[in-house]
């Protein structure tokens, strides 16, 4: 008989503070040995998550796994449990083989990836979570998921071909590849494979995400690609608006009909290529994909990223390319070990900007749970320094053998949220033991917060500091 699943959900607290309403909740789901806890970056959303326990070791063909769904409400929390299976051809099901996304307000997507000795083989699934119904995806088993597009009815997934001779297949480690896309309703039916751009390289190292937040078409999305450069030099990071002229509900701008080729009508925006690993950084074992944060709220491209450890760079592009503003900040030096990142766009008429979130620890792994917080600090269009003007407790995270990260977003006219999530990953940073002893905790905090809590707490005031002896103390154990 397998592990029962050991779940706390506290704390749902309100709070009246000057005359606003602030909201903080916590969640902790475990398990214990014998089961396999699935979650991942995209298993969370604004008031919503999702994850699964599968068996960790099953003589059968399938695996029978549970999933569920989180919902929060107005002060209760809406848990809804189904099932589904995972064909695993005998062999031990691994950590980071199902990836779990949210779909629309009822339902989730099931994406696993197993490769077999004959095979590496691609299950899909749409988890209905008012009836447990499950729509399985067809013919899709020798296709290998590279990306996925969620909309709230339908996704996209990037895929390539596994087998040579079939769509969309490339030798490994082939250059300027041609991606293609399926795209799948939420009851499961599917068009394509289709053919879609072309990237330089074979790797999953890029980011997407729709800039139409309202729409089931596929037209434009942001697309950040990370490059690994070779000699010990900088890793960086290029932002462009990927997508079609085909479709949109209004006219093309002049800016991307320069852009469109003549025979699949794709276009390609390039805004600004970034700096996140410098040199320094990289004997950090730094995740590059901590090192910039990314918000398509209200009609805005936002994107910050680290130039240097200390040094943060602030872009803002509408969503034509076009730059609103850019700032470069000097990040306070008590922020020395600063990790985790998150910002959200502000609508126009709330003056436009953006919120940035940064994460702030005593100790490089963040495993001290004590005085650690995420500071908020408001982006202008003439903003010169980064002004504190909210602060949230940091939960504890041991980056050892889990991953921390947080996403900010708007739940109504001047009142947002902040989820900060701590959960087991054994593919982020070089420095984990892939043998360690598993965690199988997977911690969720939100918080939220009003236009009126919003008050300047700290304008920074820079010192002078020997980043030799910061550096040299990295290395010495703490």
């Amino acid at each position: 008989m397998h592990s029962v699943a050991t779940i706390l959900s506290l704390l749902v607290l309100v709070t009246s503070v000057r005359a606003s309403l602030r909201s903080s909740s916590t969640y902790w789901h475990h398990y214990l040995p014998g089961e396999n806890l699935i979650f991942n970056e995209e298993a969370y959303n604004d008031k919503s998550h999702v994850y699964a326990r599968c068996p960790e070791n099953d003589s059968s063909i399938n695996r029978t796994c549970t999933i569920t769904r989180a919902d929060e409400r107005i002060r209760r929390i809406d848990e809804r449990n189904c099932t589904f299976d995972v064909t695993t051809y005998y062999d031990t099901l691994k950590p980071g083989q199902v990836k779990l996304l949210l779909l629309g307000a009822d339902k989730a997507i099931v994406s696993s990836f197993i490769p077999t000795l004959s095979a590496r083989r691609w299950q899909l699934s749409i988890v209905d979570f008012n009836t447990c119904s499950v729509y399985q995806a067809n013919g899709v088993d020798k296709f290998e998921p590279v990306k996925f597009i969620v909309y709230k009815r339908s996704f996209y997934v990037i895929v390539k071909g596994s087998t040579k001779g079939m769509k969309c297949y490339h030798k490994p480690g082939s250059r300027n590849v041609r991606r293609c896309w399926i795209r799948f309703t939420d009851e499961g039916s599917q068009l394509g494979p289709r053919p879609w751009f072309r990237q330089l390289f074979d790797d999953e190292n890029f980011i997407l995400e729709p800039l139409q937040e309202d729409t089931e078409v596929l037209e434009d999305f942001l697309m950040i690609e990370l490059f690994q450069q070779v000699d010990d030099k900088p890793v960086l990071a290029e932002a462009l608006i990927q997508g079609w002229s085909k479709g949109r509900s209004e006219p093309v701008p002049e800016q991307r009909k320069r852009l469109l080729s003549r025979d699949t009508q794709h276009k390609t925006i390039r805004l600004r290529k970034y700096t996140v690993l410098d040199l320094y950084s990289r004997w950090r074992w730094s995740n590059p994909y901590e090192r910039i944060a990314y918000s398509t709220h209200a009609g805005y491209i936002g994107i910050c990223a680290k130039k240097e450890d200390m040094v943060l760079i602030c872009s803002q592009y509408d969503d034509d390319g076009r730059l609103q503003f850019e700032h470069t900040f000097d990040v306070d030096p008590e922020l020395v070990h600063f990790h985790e990142m998150a910002v959200m766009n502000l609508a126009a008429e709330k003056g436009g900007g953006m919120l940035l979130v940064m994460a702030g620890c005593k100790d490089r792994t963040c495993h001290n749970a004590s005085n650690n917080e995420y500071r908020v600090a408001r982006i202008g269009l003439d903003s010169d320094l980064l002004e504190t003007v909210h602060t949230i407790s940091k939960r504890a995270c041991s980056r050892h053998k889990n991953r921390a990260s947080g996403k900010l977003y708007e739940v109504g006219p001047g009142r947002y949220c902040f989820t900060q999530v701590c959960y087991e990953d054994f593919f982020v940073s070089s420095y984990k033991n892939k043998k360690q002893k598993r965690d199988r905790t997977v911690k969720l905090s939100r918080d939220c917060f009003t236009d009126s809590d919003l008050i300047p707490r700290k304008v920074v005031e820079y010192e002078t500091v020997d980043w030799s002896k910061r550096i040299k103390n990295l290395f010495e154990i703490e």
